[in-house]
């Protein structure tokens, strides 16, 4: 129901306002008259468009009228002190556009207070999400869907409808019942979904691709946390003024109704599991095991996890792709995979024995999307699922440093650069050194040579011409560097634990560095 007040702010949209005075700003309008009636009867609720020669023919009990008043020229018409509800506009306008105007507000008004009512209804007679959804799509009188964050379609208003809509986006969401990474870029998603979140009512995106048409959208809140949006498409008429005010209604309804059976969180369970475990909130296995039966996921003995990055993203932060956007496509490559994102990396639990064949199913889908992925250990219980999620990002870092076009960095190969990255975060560096490395490193930094390289290098190879060429030196350069180390440090380069030793001291002062593989 459109009141007075209300009534007067949607008109200064079209019209620059003179002068007004709303003495019962609460009173309601249902109806638009152009002049006055041939007879002195008035019906009350009436927005009464007049010019301002007619303002002594108002009757004085006129309280339930609001007065549009349309100026003569460049008259300064004084009001009448018994008209109570008036608004003046400031410039002539033609009576019958203006009259055309107001009658579209009311139209557009009535549109909304029916969605609000039969979604209400909805919502009070406790109709399942595909009634809602259809209810909204007849008031929309356009087909509609719901997906969640990941892009996945949970429900949709009239399949048989969107098949008709030539879009590519569309067409991919039929046949795979999410957007695919490559439509995914292609169509800037990682712009838009922030977007979508950011933006508190219904929107129309407008297209700048021939393939994509326009599209009306909400976000879909449970619980105060983000959960998925409504999109409605143009396919049956043009959007239409009001549009975006029942798209609102919808979602506002659909969420309570979301959020009053879970549905929400019963589709992302497994999600929320892990963001559990990670969080610590679950304490030991039995509590993990009775909360996953009831959703019907028993957990094995054989885990490993996965962190997949960009590789390229420990070199810039400009970060132009979304890993959500992969999400589901890993989904048909291994369909018991369980996965959870955190910021910008995606981590797989994965329950399997046979890590190996898991990878190489991967491998080929991590080179063609230039993605990298860090492998942590063995785990049989569920519980150390948070901490493997730590191992697997440091090993996934630790591999892109050192061998950047490797697609799968598996803990048994990094398992020493990683022992020497934890003792760096946890104590200082230098207690686990023998001292005559520290005394050779110290002589690099005074006299500019690069003595533990080499001697790193060395231990690697067992080989001097090896070692030379891959430093590019002559071997008699290298002989001499070797001699000279020896001199330096006073250790013998021949016996195994001090090799071990000296192995492990370079490791933990330059775990960055050289590793080759």
């Amino acid at each position: 129901m459109l009141s007075f007040l209300s009534f007067m702010q949607k008109l200064s949209a079209y019209h620059a306002l003179k002068k007004e005075s709303i003495l019962y700003p609460d009173s309601p309008i249902f109806h638009v008259q152009n002049n006055l009636p041939v007879r002195e009867t008035f019906t009350e609720a009436t927005a009464y468009i007049i010019h301002s020669d007619d303002c002594l023919q108002i009757p004085k009990d006129n309280q339930n009228i609001l007065w549009i008043i349309l100026p003569n020229g460049t008259d300064d018409t004084e009001i009448p002190d018994w008209i109570e509800n008036y608004v003046m506009l400031a410039e002539p306008t033609v009576q019958t556009e203006l009259t055309f105007q107001l009658q579209h507000i009311l139209k557009v008004e009535r549109r909304i207070e029916e969605a609000h009512y039969k979604l209400s209804q909805c919502l009070i007679n406790r109709k399942d999400v595909n009634t809602i959804l259809s209810t909204g799509a007849e008031l929309l009188k356009n087909p509609l869907f719901l997906s969640d964050t990941s892009t996945r379609v949970l429900h949709w208003s009239d399949l048989k409808e969107l098949k008709k809509v030539d879009d590519e986006l569309i067409q991919c969401i039929i046949k795979h019942n999410f957007v695919t990474s490559d439509l995914f870029e292609k169509y800037d998603y990682k712009t838009l979904l922030p977007s979508i979140e950011q933006t508190e009512h219904a929107f129309i995106e407008h297209s700048n691709y021939q393939k994509k048409k326009e599209r009306l959208i909400v976000k879909i809140v449970i619980e105060h946390r983000y959960f998925g949006w409504i999109v409605v498409i143009p396919q049956k008429r043009p959007f239409e003024d009001g549009d975006c005010q029942i798209l609102d209604i919808l979602a506002n309804v659909l969420s309570l109704e979301l959020e009053r059976n879970k549905i929400g969180f019963a589709l992302s369970y497994r999600e929320n599991l892990l963001f559990e475990l990670i969080s610590g909130r679950i304490r030991n296995q039995e509590e993990f095991n009775l909360r996953a039966k009831g959703f019907g996921w028993i957990p094995g003995e054989h885990f490993y996890t996965m962190a997949i990055g960009f590789r390229d993203a420990y070199q810039s932060d400009n970060q132009e792709r979304s890993i959500t956007a992969y999400k589901n496509h890993l989904g048909m490559i291994y369909p018991t995979y369980k996965a959870v994102c955190i910021g910008n990396i995606l981590y797989l639990l994965l329950e399997t024995k046979d890590l190996e064949s898991v990878a190489n199913n991967l491998d080929n889908f991590f080179q063609t999307y230039h993605l990298a992925a860090g492998c942590s250990h063995h785990f049989s219980n569920i519980i150390e699922f948070s901490a493997s999620v730590e191992q697997s990002l440091e090993i996934l870092r630790i591999g892109m440093k050192q061998n950047p076009r490797q697609n799968i960095y598996r803990f048994q190969e990094y398992n020493m650069p990683y022992l020497v990255s934890t003792l760096k975060k946890y104590s200082q560096p230098n207690y686990f050194c023998l001292p005559e490395i520290l005394r050779l490193q110290a002589y690099d930094q005074e006299f500019g040579t690069d003595y533990l390289d080499t001697l790193q290098t060395y231990l690697f190879f067992r080989n001097v011409i090896t070692a030379a060429n891959h430093l590019h030196i002559h071997r008699n350069t290298m002989n001499y560097r070797i001699q000279k180390i020896i001199e330096i440090t006073g250790l013998k380069l021949t016996e195994g634990e001090d090799l071990y030793k000296i192995w492990l001291s370079c490791l933990i002062l330059g775990v960055n560095g050289f590793c080759p593989h």
